[in-house]
């Protein structure tokens, strides 16, 4: 299975870090966040990759060139406007999609990699949600559910209808590229991949989610030096 890894992004909360370096490219304990994910992966045999690149491409592309020295595979697109929307960024990487699924993931959180046990090897639904709970979901994109089952993916209410919310790993069917292209642009003018999910929802295919331990956003100067702390004990 492929994996499509978003790393388009300007980390414009990170300032001043990412005035000199990508997002995705920032050192937490001694490896850049990218390079975390993509060793995640490849210790579920996820080896395969489409990453979606913009700003300052080539320091991510002159670091992984092929993944032949991380032991994978590595193609590269490039986002046309990176703040165009998550939607966006996965449509860039239709054409390198042939598979009936894959693996869309950001390039600069980190997550609990033992969720994609769980992914992979639910092989009874048409795509899987990551999620984990919090204390104030209304910052986030809500999951409503019916057991492991999510019915829509709500985005910042203020009365949440759970404390699950999204962390952006996901297992999509292709036909999510469908899906994206008949949606419209969000209110603040963006194409959501969410969006494109509720769509796939409400036209019956059947998503669920699995819960992950942690996850560092790594949008702040303070989120970032937690997740420092966190992987140096690792």
């Amino acid at each position: 299975m492929k994996a499509v890894i978003l790393a388009a992004g300007l980390g414009t909360r990170l300032r001043p870090l990412t005035l000199e370096t990508p997002k995705p490219m920032i050192d937490v304990a001694g490896k850049p966040l990218l390079e975390r994910i993509i060793l995640d992966l490849k210790k579920y045999k996820i080896t395969e990759h489409v990453i979606v690149v913009n700003y300052m491409k080539e320091k991510i592309m002159d670091y992984f060139g092929n993944g032949k020295k991380f032991g994978v595979d590595i193609e590269y697109v490039v986002q046309k406007k990176p703040n165009a929307g998550t939607g966006d960024a996965f449509l860039t990487a239709k054409d390198y999609i042939k598979e009936k699924y894959f693996l869309g993931i950001t390039g600069d959180e980190l997550k609990d990699a033992t969720v994609l046990d769980a992914i992979l090897k639910n092989k009874d639904v048409d795509g899987v949600i990551t999620a984990i709970r919090v204390k104030n979901p209304e910052r986030y994109g809500v999951l409503e559910v019916d057991g492991k089952r999510v019915v829509r993916i709500r985005e910042k209410e203020q009365n949440a209808v759970s404390n699950l919310v999204n962390i952006s790993l996901y297992k999509f069917p292709a036909e999510i590229f469908d899906a994206l292209e008949k949606i419209n642009l969000s209110p603040r003018g963006e194409l959501e991949v969410t969006d494109a999910i509720n769509k796939l929802i409400d036209d019956g295919f059947n998503f669920q989610f699995v819960e992950s331990k942690y996850y560092f956003d790594v949008s702040s100067l303070e989120s970032l030096e937690e997740a420092r702390k966190f992987f140096a004990k690792k």
